[in-house]
């Protein structure tokens, strides 16, 4: 399995464009000041690289409504809190701090934006 695929499994019932796992896995590899690529095979030594950027990629998430992909169309009950409870197991497997995430003293403004409607 690679870092792209453990990406994906990690973010599952999810799923997001092999565009988005890349550059959220090179940012976290960044963070992590690790040298990886995304196509090089998971291992123990990548878990938090991995575990970060699928928590990236799921918080990104919490602004959909729903999910269509290739004709196929999903909607999640209570996604929001799916999502950060989903983000803590994540973080709490790998040893984060699902904060790293979910920061409370963010001013939130790509999420927060939507609401000037």
């Amino acid at each position: 399995m690679t870092n792209s695929e453990a990406i994906a499994s990690e973010i599952q019932p999810f799923s997001t464009a092999d565009e988005t796992i890349e550059k959220m896995f090179i940012d976290a590899a960044d963070k992590f000041n690790m040298q990886i690529s995304v196509d090089d095979e998971y291992s123990v030594e990548n878990k938090t690289t991995v575990a970060y950027a699928a928590m990236r990629i799921l918080y990104k998430m919490k602004v959909l409504a729903s999910e269509n992909v290739g004709g196929i169309s999903q909607s999640y009950k209570e996604k929001n809190t799916l999502i950060d409870d989903m983000i803590r197991s994540i973080a709490k497997d790998s040893g984060l701090d699902a904060d790293m995430v979910i920061d409370t003293n963010s001013d939130n403004y790509w999420l927060g934006a939507a609401k000037v409607w």
